[in-house]
């Protein structure tokens, strides 16, 4: 992946990163940002020197993202955050969602933009199991049509999960059942989710793969995008039609103005 690639003949994909409170959604987006050499090392290393400056040195990377005062004084994000990088398949724009349930309206209109979902959870299931907010999100993006999933595993360099594969395995059971249960299956031929562990502060299988993590033998978080987008593209998948307008149109009748983002129409 690379920020300045010349990349306008490529498709278009939002990328919208999702999950609960405080599970490490915006340091996982800017960890992926700063790797791929989407933002400038000048840029990132003023961002560093402020939380450093600030006493709160573990959020360089979240704010990349969290650019306002309120939110890096809150220390989670409340409003809806973009960032373009581009790879060699294609453009993506990167959509930073609030987790906390008082931004709601936000994380629909997130959802509702985007083409593949980054579920972030934690790996500690006391944390994910806390507030329900798993089910909502998850609900959420099925609602919204969201059928391309990468499931983040992260903070599995914390002391209570230690990489541990035991860990990751019940992890993804729970989130598992939550998909399930909002009428995502797993093993659905239209429905794709890849599950990695992973670290957004030490970049952990987020773009190189780890050494802490040997037996992992599945895709890196860029791997698992990847694999999404070329599933996204398939023509044989359920038609996604978002509207833009709708017109009268004298002689013609009502015409629907809108792009195709999943499936195909035939005239």
């Amino acid at each position: 992946m690379e920020g300045d690639a010349d990349s306008s003949d490529l498709p278009h994909v939002n990328l919208v990163f999702i999950g609960p409170c405080g599970c490490g959604k915006s340091t996982m987006a800017g960890r992926l940002i700063a790797d791929s050499g989407a933002i400038e090392q000048e840029n990132l290393e003023r961002i560093s020197d402020e939380a450093i400056s600030a006493g709160k040195p573990d959020r360089c990377y979240a704010w990349i993202l969290d650019k306002l005062k309120c939110e890096r004084d809150e220390g989670h994000t409340m409003y809806v955050a973009l960032w373009k990088l581009a790879s060699r398949r294609c453009r993506f724009t990167i959509i930073d969602a609030p987790g906390h349930n008082d931004f709601s309206s936000d994380i629909v209109t997130a959802m509702s933009q985007a083409d593949i979902a980054v579920l972030v959870v934690p790996a500690v299931q006391e944390d994910l199991e806390s507030e329900g907010q798993l089910r909502e999100h998850t609900l959420l993006a099925y609602t919204l049509g969201l059928r391309q999933l990468v499931v983040c595993v992260n903070k599995m360099d914390t002391e209570a999960a230690s990489y541990s594969e035991e860990n990751f395995d019940s992890t993804c059971s729970l989130v598992r059942q939550n998909l399930d249960a909002a009428g995502m299956k797993t093993h659905d031929v239209f429905f794709d989710v890849h599950f990695v562990p992973t670290s957004g502060w030490l970049g952990d299988n987020v773009i190189s793969r780890s050494d802490y993590t040997p037996w992992y033998c599945g895709p890196t978080l860029v791997e698992a995008i990847d694999d999404a987008v070329a599933s996204h593209f398939k023509p044989e998948r359920p038609l996604r039609f978002p509207l833009r307008e709708v017109m009268k149109v004298g002689g013609k009748g009502t015409v629907l103005v809108g792009q195709v983002a999943t499936g195909s129409l035939t005239a």
